[in-house]
């Protein structure tokens, strides 16, 4: 097999080739156009489909932007109202002195549990936004039956304590992102 190979070899390289034709001297003009025109096409057609990618890319980003700022603002809004009601529970909680009393048992508001779907998006507020949430409700588990205990006063000012610094954490988290754009 190797002794095969290596004459067909040595015959290739030993025999007279037959004479190649030489190149047309006219050049044909109608076909280097065509093809030069072909690939012109093609380069057209991928330069054409990158730049359309390209700008639904930005297109996409700049909504995305304004969704992100949107959700900021509406965030924003959304805290600070929630800030006054943590500050109100608070205030009358404190009056109360250590002897604990009556006091209203308070829901997280609708528009805070509709935020809480989102606040996942909102990357510099959003351990601060759980941990308010989580507060506040602590704080409603220690009100029973429109009172709250001796035993829990001091818990239940502790945490509204909590849930205020963590709101306010929050909503600065928010506003840096307001202030930046």
């Amino acid at each position: 097999m190797t002794f095969g190979a290596g004459a067909l070899i040595t015959w290739a390289l030993l025999s007279k080739h037959p004479p190649q034709p030489r190149p047309p001297t006219n050049i044909d003009w109608p076909a280097w156009v065509q093809a030069v025109g072909s690939v012109l096409a093609i380069v057209a057609a991928i330069a054409i489909a990158w730049w359309q990618h390209r700008q639904n890319q930005l297109a996409q980003a700049a909504r995305d932007a304004e969704a992100q700022l949107g959700r900021h603002v509406r965030a924003n809004r959304i805290f600070e109202r929630f800030q006054k009601k943590i500050e109100r529970q608070l205030k009358e909680a404190e009056g109360l002195g250590e002897q604990g009393g009556k006091i209203e048992a308070l829901t997280v508001p609708d528009e805070v549990r509709d935020l809480e779907k989102e606040i996942y998006l909102l990357p510099h507020a959003n351990s601060a936004s759980y941990t308010t949430l989580a507060s506040f409700e602590a704080a409603q588990d220690l009100i029973h039956n429109g009172a709250v205990s001796v035993v829990d006063h001091q818990n239940l000012v502790f945490v509204l304590r909590m849930a205020r610094a963590q709101c306010a954490l929050a909503l600065k988290g928010i506003r840096e992102r307001l202030e930046t754009r």
